[in-house]
Formats: structure tokens, C-alpha cells, sequence
């Protein structure tokens, strides 16, 4: 499994949810209960669902998570060619994830710049006349 990077606290979790024909992945960080989406399988793997229930924890109804630090210290993954592949996938996609929300943020932020120098501007005009 590739090195995910350093803004990645090893407490967050993957957690993997099983739908009807495949499974669903997300990112939750530690510090909130948001999960942000990575991706979906095309087909349900047993195998997959195995080893997220047999050393995963169960979040309720929501299904089972890891977190970074177990996935890196368990190597017994690598024994199952599609566990193997979920999991070379995942740090390409927690970039990506994590990338595209700071930049929504950042968007947020300025549409609200935006706004709040618009009414800046009203109410100087108003206040000169």
C-alpha cells in the first residue's frame, strides 16, 4: 500500500459499506463524524466484506471501518489479489478527496467575500447620499 500523506492523521478511518451488488467507501477523519465519499466497487466481493468485518469495527447500521494505522500495519491483505487492489487505490483517492474539499472550502469562503463586499458597497452608497 502507497504511503498516504502526511495531512492524513493515522486515527482516521476507511469505512466500507456493503450496498446490494457492491461496496461503498469513505474517508471519516477522526476530529468529525463527516464522511466524505471515495468511490464504489463494481461488484461484491466476499472476501472484501470478510476482512472488513472480521478486523474492522462496526458502526452500527453503517457498516465496518479500519482506521490508516491498522490498514498499514496488517499485511495479510496482500494474500487477496482484490483486497490488494482496493487498497492500493485508497491513497490516490483520500488525495483527491481531501484535495477537492479544502478547495470547496476555499470556494465558500470567497463566495462569501464576494457577498459581504457587495453589501459593503450598498451601504457606503447609502450612507454618502
Amino acid at each position: 500500500m502507497k504511503k498516504i500523506k502526511s495531512q492524513v492523521n493515522l486515527k482516521d478511518r476507511i469505512v466500507c459499506v456493503t450496498v446490494t451488488g457492491a461496496h461503498k467507501f469513505y474517508y471519516q477523519s477522526s476530529k468529525s463524524k463527516e464522511r466524505l465519499y471515495l468511490f464504489t466497487t463494481e461488484d461484491f466481493s466476499g472476501s472484501v466484506f470478510a476482512y472488513f468485518r472480521d478486523n474492522g469495527r462496526c458502526m452500527g447500521d453503517c457498516g465496518f471501518s479500519l482506521t490508516i494505522k491498522e490498514l498499514y500495519e496488517d499485511r495479510k491483505m496482500y494474500r487477496n489479489p482484490r483486497i490488494g487492489k482496493i487498497f492500493d487505490r485508497l491513497p490516490g483517492m483520500i488525495d483527491y478527496v481531501l484535495r477537492e474539499a479544502v478547495e470547496q472550502k476555499e470556494q465558500v469562503k470567497h463566495n462569501n467575500r464576494v457577498n459581504n463586499a457587495n453589501k459593503v458597497i450598498y451601504e457606503d452608497r447609502e450612507l454618502a447620499a
